[in-house]
């Protein structure tokens, strides 16, 4: 399961199912949108529509993670924390957290800000949907409750890991030379959801630790 999932349910449990079932669907028959030489203006439209909805959120989450880059910034994009679910019954459930991007600063003082980006087509709204507050919430809260545990990871842009199975002070110090504190609590945590529309952008937080995200 990944955080998305698990935000995505507490908005509503039947959605949650079935986005995960269709993400399944489309990776067991990417032909579904192919086209075909005789294919009609309608039904391309539709494919480039359904295609164009699935790629903007892609587009935008690169276009910010340039800007980032130019500014100079020590920055992690798209952090896997792994974690697992050990329920009542004993089971263990896998869960996954890929979290946009992941800024870090090792002085004046230590401080470490979690970006989740989220794109619209159109006008920004005012609240956030309960599964961006959710999701932004429980990804805050297992940096900070796994921070010294080795489930951390982050890739190249060829998808090979540069780093894999370290602590997040283990991981910053390989990748920037920055020394972090163990204790997460010495550390400035926050979280906040970076919204972009066409023609707007707003920021919704800021989202501290709080454990109380982790009682599933």
């Amino acid at each position: 399961l990944g955080v998305s999932d698990i935000s995505r349910g507490s908005e509503c449990l039947r959605a949650a199912v079935a986005s995960k079932l269709n993400a399944f669907t489309m990776k067991e028959n990417p032909e579904q949108d192919a086209l075909s030489p005789q294919a009609s203006p309608e039904e391309i439209r539709a494919v480039l529509q359904r295609q164009l909805t699935l790629s903007r959120g892609h587009w935008v989450e690169a276009g910010f993670g340039q800007a980032l880059a130019l500014m100079g910034l020590n920055m992690v994009h798209q952090l896997e924390i792994a974690a697992s679910y050990r329920s009542s019954d004993g089971a263990s459930v896998p869960i996954q957290g890929h979290l946009d991007f992941t800024l870090v600063w090792g002085s004046p003082r230590p401080a470490v800000r979690i970006l989740e980006m989220k794109s619209y087509g159109k006008g920004l709204r005012d609240t956030l949907y309960t599964s961006y507050d959710s999701q932004i919430k429980i990804q805050v809260g297992l940096l900070h409750r796994l921070w010294n545990v080795k489930c951390f990871a982050v890739k190249d842009k060829s998808g090979m890991y540069l780093v894999k199975g370290a602590t997040f002070p283990e991981l910053c110090k390989q990748l920037f030379g920055i020394a972090l504190p163990d204790n997460a609590d010495q550390v400035d945590i926050e979280g906040w959801v970076v919204s972009i529309a066409p023609d707007d952008a707003c920021l919704f937080g800021p989202y501290q630790p709080d454990m109380t995200s982790l009682s599933w």
